[in-house]
């Protein structure tokens, strides 16, 4: 019989069922003993109290308990060829340690650049501060000399407020949003990987 080479999980899965086989297996060897006994113990009464019905009864349990445990016997074989060998589980242990090792180097190589994140999304806070006084300190100026040159029919151009190019506010928009995903998951979305290289690429044909 041809069996599936052991799945992630399906280790400890195969050993819990061979135990419960061999605990069913241990039962099934302890009622045949008592059968056993009852049985020995009727063929060897007097024959007036010798009970042959008893005893065909006593054989016919015997003859479910050992196909019974045959069946155990063969099942329980078949699930152990499934699991790994000693070599094999050697090999997995020297193979798991180094990707152990490789996850645990990960691991720290995420944690410093993830300190490196923080400071500068703290340097990019402080230069967004700069910008939102910057802005405001363009209204409070813009805004009252609009009103001015329009009640008195000046003859002036009205600076415009001061606005990122659309361009570069999408940009920024995806770098923003995709450091929301790494802040809550570690990971990026495929959308947004493909449409942040779409806009580098843009921005290096017009650099070009």
């Amino acid at each position: 019989m041809n069996f599936r080479r052991p799945q992630p999980g399906d280790y400890q899965v195969l050993q819990g069922e061979i135990a419960k086989l061999r605990q069913e297996h241990a039962v099934l060897e302890r009622r045949h003993a008592d059968i056993t006994t009852a049985l020995k113990a009727e063929l060897a009464k007097d024959a007036q109290w010798f009970n042959e019905s008893e005893v065909r009864e006593y054989r016919q349990k015997l003859a479910r308990i050992e196909q019974r445990r045959g069946l155990l016997v063969d099942r329980i074989a078949a699930l152990e060829e499934r699991l790994p060998t000693s070599k094999e589980r050697r090999e997995a242990q020297r193979e798991a340690q180094t990707l152990i090792e490789a996850a645990d180097e990960a691991c720290q190589k995420f944690a410093h650049g993830w300190d490196r994140c923080l400071k500068g999304l703290e340097e990019t806070a402080a230069i967004g501060s700069e910008l939102i006084d910057a802005r405001t300190d363009a209204r409070d100026v813009v805004y009252p000399l609009a009103d001015l040159v329009a009640e008195h029919g000046l003859d002036v151009t009205v600076p415009k407020m001061p606005e990122p190019p659309r361009n570069e506010a999408l940009y920024a928009e995806l770098l923003a949003t995709r450091l929301r995903y790494i802040s809550r998951s570690g990971e990026s979305e495929s959308t947004v990987e493909r449409d942040l290289a779409a806009e580098r690429r843009r921005r290096e044909h017009v650099a070009g």
